[in-house]
């Protein structure tokens, strides 16, 4: 997971020119907008493809069990 948060870092520092984004406000929409489309994806395939329980997929959201998600996501919205 920090590995995977280090290259979306750095990505997007690498890209920040080529987006031409004309400020904060919309580099952080562009970032909610990468997080909103990241949850909707984890549910998607966990509950129709994976065949994964509510309480599953879940899970991985939640720090206090071991989840990373939200390190990760916090990562793209920033």
């Amino acid at each position: 997971m920090f590995t995977g948060a280090a290259l979306i870092l750095g990505v997007a520092y690498l890209l920040i020119a080529w987006i031409r984004a004309p400020g904060t406000q919309s580099l952080l929409i562009i970032g909610l907008t990468w997080v909103v489309m990241t949850v909707v994806f984890k549910v998607i395939l966990g509950r129709a493809i994976m065949g994964l329980t509510w309480s599953r997929i879940w899970s991985d959201y939640c720090v206090s069990r071991g989840g990373l998600l939200p390190i990760g996501l916090i990562a793209i919205a920033g």
